[in-house]
């Protein structure tokens, strides 16, 4: 049963119970149909306005502003070539690095050396900042150093006090004492015996003796048994001489020797040689020390610092007396005095830093302090000059997530600027940072490309009179002339050299060098005035001058262009983008003799006819760039396609607002259009 029936009923029954329907609802009901009879209307109006668009451009009603009037197809003959895959970018040129020179003193600027645009290198004098203060604080500094010298000088003098010191170097054989012992004056705490080395007094004839052969020092040979020998030195000569069983005048000459371990206090020495004197006879080895440690104070003992067996030298301290006041007086001393030292050896150092260096070698793009104004340390907001590292340029890029991961480091880079039209500059991707930013749902990457400011070997060029001519990746270029020394003049204010090219150096009594009132400082090995450079052999017979070129050279805070190429594939088939439709559909030509060359140009170009003969085939691509895509399968070598077949968009129009599938794609030209599909709306 129909809706408009059961209303029917509806309404009957309605007023068979209750009042007659009214006006207002029976005007309601009416409305409703006739609204829906309006839309159904509109529809099909529109329906018909859309065929009627779509024939009039078919026919081309509305003019060439509308449709060109298309009599042809473009074609392209398929043929190979070479597909770069590339990924552009921007950016802005920035220096390699950038350093703020800034003051870490107070005073007043005294000299400076440089002007804006000046080259410098590292450790170059820019500033001189007046040190009164500074030298006043190393005096001051100074003092305190002596101060507390001369107190930890007098604790020394107590140091008796709580300490037992040795007063002979050797092996400790025995300890006599324990920590927590009491100890009385004048008691013997340890025995030391010197076992390194031993002595042994053998008597020489005087005569050798007195007539100087024999001397303090010498080398000595010692016999200790048959073939065995011991070196050695004479340690001392005895002071008078005496008679020997025989009656002859000897004297003992005191031998030393190291012990090799072999040697005790009741070794025999059967004989010694020295300067080929042969002794009178022998003698028995002794130790060179031996005795005990004695200590001159009392108390109770709280650290003993050797063990028995150590070797202990004269004047260490054996072991500590109770009372560590004066112990913690010494430690406190010794600290004093480190701390006085330490700060005079810093303010000697900040002494330094009123003679302000350049930071690194570079470019002054910016001085902002001169003579005669104050600076104070830690100054914030200002600098008192900027370099710049010009040896390379940099600029970042921010790519895309889809094509971070194509991108390495190394990969080179072709740069274009519009400022500097027709030029191309080459760098490398030199850092890739892994953390992105995203925005509006995209995230990008950026990274850092960096063209370095070398020479270009392979583009230098060397005219006939020798002049050099060197271009470097960054745009720069610079000219290289040789001048030979014409004259010398020497006078009081120093020497000068006059050079072929009309250039005069002066070079005064302290070394320094003009060209005319302009003083040349130093940069490396050459000298320099902006960017010219000059280079002096050691004798002066020749000079190098380098005269640098920025014009063609990128520029800090400059825009550029960037192409990163990502693979390139080398004779391989292509046919230009346009040719290929949705879903990799390539339209080709069945007959080739239907195609007309273009005139000149590209051979591969082409026209047909608008009612060609095509078949449709699915092809497989490859990489791509901005105007042709690799084939891999589907169609071969000088096969014929369209580009941009003329009804592509006007069909394409119509399927967009007809909302569903247009006419179908023909294999000529002549099929008919079809309409909407049947039924009602």
């Amino acid at each position: 049963m129909s809706k408009e029936n059961t209303n029917a009923e509806k309404n009957t029954e309605a007023a068979t119970s209750a009042e007659p329907v009214s006006k207002a609802a029976a005007l309601k009901k009416h409305k409703g149909k006739k609204k829906k009879k309006i839309i159904k209307t509109v529809i099909i109006i529109s329906v018909i306005l859309i065929v009627l668009l779509f024939a009039a451009f078919r026919v081309g009603i509305f003019g060439k502003n509308m449709r060109a009037q298309e009599t042809t197809h473009s074609t392209y003959t398929v043929s190979k070539r070479t597909i770069t895959e590339i990924i552009e970018s921007t950016g802005t040129i920035a220096p390699k690095d950038e350093y703020y020179v800034t003051p870490l003193v107070n005073g007043e600027i005294l000299e400076d050396y440089f002007e804006e645009g000046d080259n410098v290198v590292e450790d170059q004098p820019l500033y001189l900042i007046d040190s009164e203060s500074g030298d006043s604080k190393i005096q001051q500094l100074a003092n305190n150093v002596e101060i507390a010298e001369n107190n930890l000088n007098r604790v020394y003098d107590s140091m008796d006090d709580i300490y037992i010191k040795s007063t002979i170097s050797g092996t400790i054989e025995k300890i006599h004492i324990e920590v927590g012992d009491d100890v009385r004056a004048t008691q013997a705490v340890a025995d030391v015996i010197d076992k390194k080395t031993m002595l042994v007094d053998i008597p020489f004839f005087e005569v050798d003796v007195s007539s100087g052969i024999i001397n303090i020092g010498d080398k000595a040979t010692v016999m200790l048994g048959e073939d065995r020998y011991i070196d050695g030195y004479v340690k001392s000569i005895g002071a008078s001489s005496y008679p020997n069983t025989y009656g002859t005048s000897v004297r003992n000459i005191t031998v030393a020797v190291t012990n090799n371990g072999s040697i005790s206090n009741s070794t025999a020495a059967y004989s010694a040689t020295i300067n080929e004197c042969v002794s009178n006879g022998g003698g028995v080895f002794e130790y060179n020390d031996y005795g005990s440690i004695i200590s001159y104070g009392a108390g109770e003992i709280i650290d003993i610092a050797f063990n028995e067996g150590d070797y202990i030298n004269k004047g260490d301290y054996f072991a500590t007396f109770s009372d560590t006041s004066l112990k913690y007086s010494i430690e406190d001393g010794e600290n004093n005095v480190e701390n006085a030292l330490i700060n005079l050896d810093n303010a000697r150092d900040e002494l330094d830093n009123y003679k302000i260096k350049a930071p690194k070698t570079g470019k002054i793009v910016t001085k902002t302090y001169k003579t005669g104004d104050t600076v104070y340390s830690g100054m914030t907001g200002t600098s008192l000059a900027v370099i710049y590292d010009m040896s390379a340029l940099k600029f970042t890029m921010n790519i895309d997530e889809l094509d971070i991961d194509k991108l390495e480091i190394g990969q080179d880079v072709i740069v274009t600027c519009d400022s500097r039209e027709g030029k191309e500059y080459n760098g490398k991707i030199t850092n890739m940072n892994i953390i992105g930013t995203t925005v509006n749902g995209t995230t990008t990457y950026p990274v850092e490309v960096t063209i370095d400011n070398v020479e270009i070997p392979e583009e230098r060029i060397t005219d006939k009179d020798g002049t050099i001519h060197k271009k470097y990746k960054t745009g720069m270029t610079s000219t290289v002339t040789t001048h030979n020394l014409v004259s010398s003049v020497q006078n009081e204010e120093g020497t000068f050299y006059n050079y072929s090219g009309n250039i005069t150096v002066k070079q005064t009594i302290t070394g320094e060098l003009y060209i005319d009132d302009t003083f040349l400082r130093q940069y490396g090995s050459s000298y320099v005035i902006r960017d010219n450079f000059y280079t002096f052999s050691d004798d002066f017979s020749t000079l190098t001058l380098e005269q640098q070129n920025t014009k063609e050279m990128l520029r800090i805070s400059m825009n550029v262009d960037a192409k990163i190429i990502i693979e390139k594939h080398v004779d391989v088939l292509a046919i230009p983008l346009t040719a290929v439709s949705r879903g990799d559909i390539v339209k080709v030509i069945k007959n080739p003799t239907d195609v007309t060359p273009a005139k000149g140009g590209d051979k591969q170009i082409g026209t047909a006819p608008l009612n060609v003969q095509f078949e449709e085939v699915r092809v497989k691509t490859g990489v791509s760039d901005d105007d042709y895509i690799e084939i891999l399968e589907g169609i071969n070598e000088n096969d014929i396609v369209l580009i941009n077949p003329s009804d592509d968009g006007i069909d394409d129009i119509f399927n967009m607002m007809m909302g569903q599938g247009g006419p179908p794609a023909g294999n000529s030209s002549g099929g008919g259009m079809q309409g909407p599909p049947a039924g009602g709306m």
